[in-house]
């Protein structure tokens, strides 16, 4: 289970990587940005792990 703090860590960083979440009345999650999509909390966690893999791939390439 994803706990609340978790979430708000995972919302922030997806942000910071230009990535906008808004929370849906039923718990799952919009994703708009270099992610779209809707998802839940797990889904949630997998697009920042995406994301964070997405970067380390572009860093290691320069």
């Amino acid at each position: 289970m994803v706990s609340a703090g978790e979430i708000d860590q995972v919302r922030a960083y997806l942000r910071q990587r230009g990535v906008r979440t808004t929370p849906l009345p039923d718990g799952r999650f919009t994703l708009d940005g270099a992610i779209s999509g809707t998802v839940e909390r797990a889904g949630l966690v997998l697009a920042a792990l995406r994301a964070f893999v997405q970067a380390r791939v572009v860093s290691r390439s320069r």
